[in-house]
């Protein structure tokens, strides 16, 4: 998906709808996770991509260090 593109998904229905995935191992994490701190969105709508929304969607209310 292209820049522009996920911007406007994310414009049109919300960065609470989307969730990271890398598509791992036919891609590299690294440059997808990249390409969603490229956009022209909040640092708060990053996050809930990148992290929050996974977080909340599985239930999880505290991360903890091992």
């Amino acid at each position: 998906v292209l820049i522009p593109q996920l911007t406007r998904i994310i414009r049109n229905h919300g960065a609470d709808k989307v969730v990271f995935g890398s598509d791992a191992p036919w891609s590299q994490p690294l440059l997808e996770a990249g390409l969603i701190k490229r956009l022209e969105i909040s640092a708060a709508e990053k996050e809930a991509i990148l992290a929050g929304n996974a977080r909340r969607l599985l239930g999880f209310t505290e991360i903890k260090d091992l």
